[in-house]
């Protein structure tokens, strides 16, 4: 029994070992996704501040989910 559990561990890390670029790629679209929503809230009440404030809430909103 203890040899089946450590079994399906030792496959398991070595599924994620291989797919590791998808999983960080899978955070990186989560950021943006979730940056973009920022941008849009941050946008309306500095609507004076232009692309300043957007670039800025799109580097808070990839920081934040991490």
């Amino acid at each position: 029994m203890l040899g089946e559990v450590g079994a399906i561990a030792k496959t398991a890390g070595h599924i994620l070992v291989e797919l590791w670029w998808f999983i960080a790629l899978a955070i990186i679209i989560a950021s943006v996704m979730s940056a973009l929503r920022l941008d849009k809230k941050v946008a309306q009440f500095l609507h004076r501040a232009g692309a300043l404030s957007i670039v800025g809430a799109l580097l808070l909103g990839l920081v934040s989910p991490l």
